[in-house]
């Protein structure tokens, strides 16, 4: 679970915080991974009622560099298993931006980094991690959302990022 911070569709063109749902499946923890994800921003009741905010939902695939990997990459101490874990992400996604039937979609650059810090003892053949992460979408074009019933169109830009903190299994 997460939010996702967003100015698309607000009046007061500031930046707001929007409920936001992740969903990541990876492969590789070693030095270089590839991991595929899903998320999910949609705005609360209470901001619908006054502003006219925009839905995102997005698929990702990307790599995923571990620069703290070699690092002593024996050492399976705490401090190590933290540092072992950093990551950057890099990848492509696509995204459906909109408000009920008015949408529109965009393919994006996906840049991310995240933090895991595990819990679970080092000698267990399965991990259990907590992973701070933060995600940004770089879209490479602009849509525009209109309709009759709208006044004015919507360019649909990119959010300022995606925050979330996630349980993780690694095996």
């Amino acid at each position: 679970m997460g939010i996702s911070y967003d100015a698309v569709g607000f009046q007061d063109g500031n930046t707001h915080q929007i409920p936001g749902f992740f969903t990541v499946l990876g492969i590789g923890d070693g030095l270089v991974g590839f991991d595929l994800s899903a998320f999910a921003g949609s705005a609360n009741r209470e901001q619908r009622a006054t502003d006219s905010p925009i839905d995102r939902l997005a698929v990702d695939a990307f790599g995923v560099f571990r620069p703290g990997a070699w690092v002593r990459p024996n050492d399976r101490s705490f401090d190590m298993r933290l540092l072992h874990a950093l990551a950057a992400e890099l990848g492509l996604g696509f995204e459906r931006d909109g408000r009920s039937a008015i949408s529109g979609t965009r393919f994006l650059v996906h840049l991310g980094a995240r933090a895991d810090l595990p819990l679970s003892p080092a000698s267990e053949p399965t991990e259990v991690r907590v992973r701070l992460a933060v995600r940004r979408g770089i879209g490479l074009y602009t849509p525009e959302l209109s309709s009759r019933s709208m006044p004015d169109a919507i360019q649909v830009g990119d959010s300022a990022a995606e925050l979330y903190l996630a349980l993780v299994v690694v095996f």
